[in-house]
């Protein structure tokens, strides 16, 4: 791999890092402006998901625990996500933007 191409990469990794510190519209509007548009992940972690409805991390796993909020899917003994159009329809169920 060429000087060039190992900078590419991590200039984009560090790109995909700071973005997922951003609120989703400001990391969105960031890609396009790069030109780095990503298809959204089809699962979302905790963090993702409280960003993405504006509840915190207990009130999310309170309203699942209550059937009030999509369920988790397990991703292996100690890591649970959201399926992204799950948490999306219920977005858009409750009006929420």
């Amino acid at each position: 791999m060429s000087i060039e191409e190992t900078i590419r990469l991590t200039v984009r990794e560090e790109l995909r890092r700071a973005l997922a510190e951003l609120p989703a519209q400001v990391a969105e509007q960031v890609r396009t402006a790069v030109g780095e548009r990503q298809e959204p992940a089809a699962l979302l972690r905790i963090g993702e998901v409280a960003r993405l409805v504006g509840l915190s991390k207990s009130s999310i796993n309170r309203l699942a625990g209550e059937g009030q909020f999509p369920s988790s899917v397990p991703l292996g003994d100690r890591a649970v996500a959201w399926r992204r159009a799950e948490v999306e329809a219920w977005i858009a169920a409750r009006g929420v933007a």
